[in-house]
């Protein structure tokens, strides 16, 4: 016998960020949607570009180009993940962890 749906209906998951329910999921559609993805990144480098922009690499990549020919993150570091990152490491609470 499968404990998994038994657990879900006792103790549901909860979203950190809202704390409503999310069904298996860290984070509600809601919270996850409104996190800030670094949809728009420098190749090079993935710092954050203009949304509107041509290129796919920033003038600091342009003028001295880094090793690398690729990064990756997948978030900016802005509100709320600063408050989460330190609630992972300095708190050892690990709710965000399975959303960092």
């Amino acid at each position: 016998m499968r404990l998994g749906p038994l657990l879900d209906w006792l103790a549901p998951s909860r979203c950190y960020w809202c704390g409503r329910i999310s069904g298996a999921k860290p984070a509600c559609d809601a919270c996850a949607e409104a996190l800030p993805w670094n949809r728009t990144a420098c190749r090079p480098c993935a710092m954050p570009l203009p949304a509107d922009t041509t290129t796919d690499v920033c003038g600091a990549c342009l003028c001295e180009a880094p090793p690398q020919d690729r990064s990756w993150t997948a978030f900016r570091y802005e509100a709320p993940l600063p408050q989460a990152i330190v609630e992972l490491k300095f708190h050892a609470r690990f709710a965000p962890a399975h959303v960092l």
